[in-house]
């Protein structure tokens, strides 16, 4: 639940020694459970090999492995499992319940070390064994065992990408909450159910894990009541590890209701937990409380958190994480103290002249970057060191790649002064500076600088906090006149909201050479504008046979009319040439493949068209003839149509109509299709004789 930092445990293989004298396969009492066994078998003595089973099951699940070598335990691992597996089949070929469920118990538990993952696809049939052995079981704890881990199944695959076949909330809520009635039903019939502490911890999870569900599906009163239970029965029962767990998951449901306040309290509840308890978990708890310091903007206790981890045995990686984020919290209060005295200081006027008098030597570039830095009382980044290393060695060709250094509006104005000096023109025709804190006045402090304007081809934006404000008002400054040389430009994952037709067209305005724009995951607003706006933007001729492509793959789309305007205006303006619209969010029943389409063959000039993942909400009507529609679209030479759900009698009339109407071969992509067999028939019948089809 939340994003916590991930802890990796290595099962065994960090704890086992190198001993070769503790394999249990070789003991004495070891080889006495595997005779009897096969005496029993042997002279099919059932009602004694089933007790004799039981016994063994209990002998192997107890065994300490922890003096064997690793090698040894993967030998004694593969064994058990054959024990299981004979144990499994024996109970379930007997009637014999208890058996058989204990013996998938180990099972499931021997699939969770093998993938070191809570639930293994492979385990999903035993756990179906199971909910059918424990029916037949007299002890109904059994069946609330049986829905708990059938639950926690779909609850932990749900958070799985690879497994989307199993991603069902809905499941894992029907399980969990079947188990947790289950288990109040004993306890209300049966007075003598002994609430021991395995019973206790079984339904701590359930609790929790449908506490999980229920936050999932933004169900947040539900989840805290599940929490707080959990909380309520650790405390009176001195269970500190649940108790750490309740405080933990509270603590990330508030702060997914961003009230860090309460999220920082419960946190700071788990940390004096597991602090007073020796408990595990430690380092964890201190990374959550890390980033709900920096959510919440308390730069105190972001400082003193990173203390706390800088403790802790970190990793490289991690240490250089703390170390950035301190020096983050340092400029950001420097910033809010005075901005505007940061870079006051007598060495400005040595900085001046070593512009003036450089001809080309790294050296006296590093040294003012160095003089910047010292003045900002930051740390110099190595990239731009590197980078300024081999400005003028003609054998290098290293671009200016900044993306995801934690840089604020103090580490850009260094960097900027750097473009003062006389640099080599293909030293900085790429900059990449996504990933990183960019507000207004960082891309103010670049777009102002005249090397940037002049020489950059392409600019990376992405994943930043720049806003649509700042962007138009740059953009009607008139200062990015010399933006001549743009030709890439990457606004991916902003929010430019309901000014986006306005900010797109003033974008194409400015950087006339623009090829590539790039608006995937951009939270564009489709629906709050007015076309008669755009009007008099009329088609730019010096645009004609320009490559053009736009991206906006991963948008969600309300209304899927109002985009298809958006698209049309800006195509009348600057003609498309690629465009990549896959997966696309729509839920809108007017989001069909036909009026797409409409748009698609009104683009005279375009050449490359990709709409695949995208699941189009409407079925196809026959009504809709696609043999009514003009073909404008005459240059296209490639369609993706892969992993969509478009109904094969419309795919095929649109397939037929393509054969017909395009002059040139075109390459179609129809991978993982549904209806693989009919298209193979449609292509073998020689209907599409100009289509390359890839399947």
């Amino acid at each position: 639940m939340g994003k916590r930092k991930k802890v990796v445990y290595t099962l065994r293989k960090q704890t086992l020694s190198t001993s070769s004298s503790s394999n249990p396969l070789t003991t004495s009492e070891y080889k006495d459970y595997e005779t009897q066994f096969n005496y029993y078998y042997e002279s099919a003595q059932y009602s004694e090999l089933i007790d004799h089973s039981s016994k063994f099951l209990v002998y192997l699940n107890d065994l300490d492995l922890q003096k064997m070598s690793f090698e040894e335990y993967e030998e004694f691992f593969k064994v058990k499992f054959k024990w299981l597996l004979k144990f499994f089949q024996l109970g379930k070929e007997r009637d014999c319940s208890e058996l058989m469920l204990n013996a998938i118990e180990s099972i499931i538990e021997y699939y969770q070390i093998r993938d070191n993952s809570d639930y293994s696809p492979d385990s999903l049939i035993y756990l179906m064994e199971y909910e059918e052995g424990a029916e037949l079981s007299e002890n109904p704890i059994y069946s609330v065992k049986a829905n708990k881990y059938l639950g926690s199944f779909y609850l932990m695959k749900s958070q799985d990408p690879k497994d989307k076949q199993f991603q069902d909330l809905s499941k894992a809520k029907k399980y969990l909450q079947e188990a947790r009635t289950q288990f109040r039903k004993i306890l209300d019939e049966r007075n003598h159910f002994k609430f021991n502490n395995f019973n206790l911890e079984l339904f701590h999870e359930i609790l929790i894990n449908l506490g999980i569900v229920y936050f999932k599906s933004k169900q947040f009163t539900l989840a805290e009541d599940s929490f707080n239970l959990v909380i309520d029965m650790a405390k009176s029962n001195n269970d500190y590890e649940n108790l750490k767990k309740g405080y933990a998951n509270l603590s990330i449901l508030y702060s997914t209701k961003k009230d860090y306040r309460k999220a920082i309290e419960y946190c700071e509840l788990e940390f004096k937990i597991i602090n007073e308890h020796e408990l595990e978990g430690l380092e964890v708890a201190l990374w959550v409380k890390l980033d709900l310091a920096i959510k919440s903007k308390n730069l105190e206790l972001v400082q003193s958190t990173c203390r706390e981890l800088s403790n802790q045995s970190l990793n490289q990686d991690e240490q250089e994480e703390i170390d950035t984020i301190v020096n983050q919290a340092r400029q950001v209060q420097m910033f809010n103290r005075n901005f505007s005295d940061v870079f006051e200081s007598e060495a400005e006027s040595d900085d001046l002249e070593l512009i003036e008098s450089n001809t080309g030597s790294s050296e006296d570039i590093s040294q003012m970057y160095l003089n910047k830095c010292a003045m900002s009382s930051i740390t110099p980044n190595s990239s731009v060191l590197n980078w300024i290393s081999s400005l003028f060695d003609k054998n290098a060709d290293i671009q200016p790649n900044f993306s995801g250094q934690g840089w604020s509006c103090i580490d850009f104005s260094a960097f900027c002064s750097i473009l003062e000096f006389p640099i080599p023109e293909s030293s900085i025709s790429n900059l990449n500076l996504s990933r990183n804190f960019i507000d207004d006045h960082c891309i103010k402090l670049i777009f102002e600088s005249s090397k940037v304007l002049e020489l950059i081809k392409s600019l990376d934006l992405s994943c930043t906090q720049i806003s649509t404000k700042s962007l138009l008002t740059l953009l009607n400054s008139g200062g990015l006149l010399n933006s001549k040389s743009l030709e890439e430009l990457n606004l991916s994952y902003l929010k430019i909201g309901n000014q986006s037709l306005l900010v797109i067209i003033k974008i194409l305005v400015v950087f006339s050479k623009l090829r590539e724009l790039r608006l995937n995951y951009t939270r564009i607003n489709f629906d709050e504008f007015k076309f008669n706006d755009y009007i008099n933007f009329q088609f730019n001729s010096t645009f004609i046979n320009k490559e053009f492509k736009l991206e906006l793959i991963g948008n969600k789309v309300s209304n899927p009319s109002n985009m298809i305007k958006w698209l049309n205006i800006i195509n009348n303006f600057k003609p498309i040439t690629r465009l990549n619209l896959s997966f696309i969010k729509c839920n809108s029943t007017s989001w069909t493949l036909f009026n797409l389409w409409k748009f698609i063959t009104k683009c005279a000039h375009l050449k490359q068209i990709d709409i695949s993942n995208i699941k189009f909400q409407s079925d196809w009507l026959i009504d809709e003839d696609y043999s009514n529609l003009e073909f404008e679209c005459q240059q296209l030479n490639q369609l993706d149509l892969s992993h969509s759900n478009i109904k094969f009698q419309e795919l095929s009339q649109l397939l037929k109509e393509l054969s017909k109407k395009l002059m040139s071969r075109v390459s179609i992509y129809i991978v993982g299709y549904k209806y693989e067999d009919q298209l193979k028939e449609l292509i073998n019948s020689q209907a599409l004789s100009n289509l390359n089809i890839i399947m």
